[in-house]
């Protein structure tokens, strides 16, 4: 049985108990595990997403997000996490990263006291109809005086990234291992 240190990370924040958490679990050079341990585990965890993230060359990362019920195709705050918690354990240096995710491959700068992440452009997706807005908000949107849009800023059919954003983080907690079979 494999054991992997696991952390608990908060995004967008410098202070612990803040911010937006995510778990991570790093798995160094190291197979992903099976789908259903790695389900499990972000469960167990009991955050919106666990990265699981492992190196695959120099410079180069594969990072794969699970929420307590399947696989997500791309996550930033974990991606945030993720190179935060390797940051803080001494297992990546300052520097640009590739990122394979099952969206496509995104690039993080990881910098002393900030992670930077390559994100797509936002493109607007739709307007929400007045029906959707009272369904969702309790009122129509012509009330509230403004249109409400979706927005999409995944990376999917995507390889160059156009908007970098930068965040910090703080590594809440170190949870034992996860281990598996």
């Amino acid at each position: 049985m494999k054991k992997y240190p696991v952390y608990i990370v908060d995004a967008f924040t410098e202070e612990p108990l803040s911010g937006n958490a995510a778990g991570v679990v790093l798995l160094k050079k190291d197979e992903f595990p099976d789908e259903k341990i790695c389900i499990k585990a972000a469960a167990e965890l009991k955050h919106s997403e666990t990265a699981f993230v492992r190196e695959v060359g120099e410079s180069e990362y594969q990072i794969k997000y699970y929420t307590p019920v399947c696989e997500a195709a791309l996550c930033g705050h974990a991606t945030v996490a993720a190179f935060t918690a390797l940051r803080e354990s001494g297992l990546v240096e300052p520097g640009d990263k590739l990122v394979h995710t099952s969206a496509g491959e995104i690039t993080v700068t990881v910098e002393n006291d900030a992670v930077w992440l390559d994100m797509a452009e936002a493109k607007l997706i739709r307007r929400l109809n007045n029906c959707e807005c009272r369904s969702a908000f309790g009122r129509a949107h012509t009330a509230a005086g403004r249109r409400v849009s979706g927005y999409h800023t995944g990376s999917a059919g995507r390889s160059k990234p156009e908007k970098r954003m930068s965040f910090s983080a703080s590594v809440r907690s170190r949870v034992n291992s996860a281990q598996t079979a």
